[in-house]
C-alpha cells in the first residue's frame, strides 16, 4: 500500500510538471515583446518625434480592448493581444487535460482491487478479513451417554426447554419478579440471583433486557455423580442490556442501541432419586449460570 501511495504522488508531481505555465512564443513574451519595440521604432521613424495628444487619442479609440497599460503608453494592439491570449490559453489547457487524463487512468489501475503489481504480497491487506466461526453442535458422545442412563432423553427437546428457560429468566429479571422462576433453579442459585435483584429494587433502577435473540445452544458435557447427574449447555445470544432510573427513565448504565453478543454456560442438575420421567425436563434444575469466553463456545 505504501508503494502505491508513492507511485500516486509521483504521478501527481508529473501532472504538475505538465501543467506548468508555458510561453506560446508568438507575438510577445511576458517580460516584454518584439512587437512593442517594433511598433515604437516604426512610429518614431515616421514622425521623428513623440506622439501628439490627438494621435494617442485616435490610437486608443480604434482599439476593441485587450490593452494592458504600463505607465502612460500602450503595450500591445488589440488584435495582437487577442491572438496571443488565445494561443497561450490553448497551449496551457491541452497539456493540462492530457496530464489529468493520464493521472486518472493510472490511478484507477494502481488502486484497482486485487491488483498486486505494486507492493509486496506480504504487506498488510487493505481490507478487514471476515472470519467465520464453525457452527457449534451437540457433543455426540455426551448425548449418547445421557441416553444410556435416560433412554427417553431427546437432545432437541431438551435444548428447546433450555432456550425457553433462558428467556423466562430474562423476563423475570427485568420485571423484578424472581419468584416466577423459583422452580427453574436450584435453591442456592435462586437465592444468589434474588439478592442481586434486590440491589436494583433498592436503588430504584431497572436492568432492561431487549431484542433478545438466541443464536445457538449445544450440549457440551455430561457428568454422572453420586447424587446428581449434570448436563452442561453452552448458549449464545444477542441482546440489548442497559440500566434505567425508574423515576426519570434516564439511562444510567449501558447503551440502548448496542447489541451485545454473549455466551453463557448453563449447568443443569437432576437428582438421582427423582420420580419425574426422563423426558420431563423440569426435573433438570439450573445450578450454574455464568458468562464464558466466546472462544470456548467454538472449541
Amino acid at each position: 500500500m505504501k508503494k502505491r501511495i508513492l507511485v500516486f504522488l509521483g504521478l501527481v508531481m508529473l501532472g504538475l510538471t505538465f501543467t506548468m505555465p508555458v510561453d506560446a512564443g508568438v507575438g510577445h513574451t511576458r517580460s516584454g515583446s518584439s512587437s512593442r519595440s517594433s511598433y515604437h521604432s516604426s512610429n518614431r521613424s515616421s514622425s521623428g518625434s513623440s506622439y501628439s495628444g490627438s494621435n494617442r487619442s485616435s490610437y486608443y479609440s480604434n482599439s476593441t480592448g485587450g490593452f494592458r497599460l504600463s505607465g502612460n503608453s500602450s503595450d500591445y494592439s488589440s488584435v495582437s493581444e487577442s491572438d496571443d491570449v488565445t494561443t497561450s490559453a490553448l497551449a496551457g489547457v491541452i497539456p493540462f487535460i492530457l496530464a489529468v487524463s493520464f493521472i486518472v487512468t493510472l490511478t484507477q489501475i494502481i488502486f484497482k482491487p486485487n491488483w498486486d503489481n505494486f507492493g509486496s504480497k506480504d504487506e498488510e491487506p487493505d481490507y478487514e478479513p471476515t472470519y467465520t466461526n464453525p457452527t457449534p453442535s451437540n457433543k455426540i458422545r455426551e448425548v449418547d451417554e445421557i441416553k444410556m442412563i435416560y433412554p427417553g432423553f431427546d437432545e432437541n427437546d431438551f435444548i428447546s426447554y433450555v432456550n425457553k428457560l433462558y428467556l423466562d429468566l430474562q423476563v423475570a429479571w427485568m420485571n423484578k419478579d424472581w419468584e416466577k422462576v423459583r422452580d427453574l433453579e436450584t435453591s442456592g442459585l435462586f437465592e444468589t440471583h434474588e439478592r442481586q435483584l434486590q440491589d436494583y429494587i433498592r436503588s430504584n433502577t431497572t436492568n432492561v433486557l431487549e431484542k433478545i435473540s438466541i443464536e445457538n445452544s449445544v450440549i457440551r458435557r455430561f457428568d454422572v455423580g453420586d447424587k446428581f447427574d449434570v448436563v452442561t449447555v453452552y448458549l449464545s445470544s444477542y441482546l440489548r442490556d442497559y440500566v434505567i432510573d425508574d423515576k426519570t427513565g434516564d439511562i444510567v448504565e449501558g447503551n440502548r442501541w448496542l447489541d451485545l453478543f454473549t455466551v453463557y454456560k448453563l449447568e443443569f442438575l437432576r437428582e438421582k432419586d427423582s420420580v419425574l420421567a426422563a423426558d420431563d425436563y423440569s426435573s433438570w434444575k439450573l445450578n450454574i449460570y455464568e458468562v464464558v469466553d466466546e472462544d470456548d463456545f467454538y472449541r
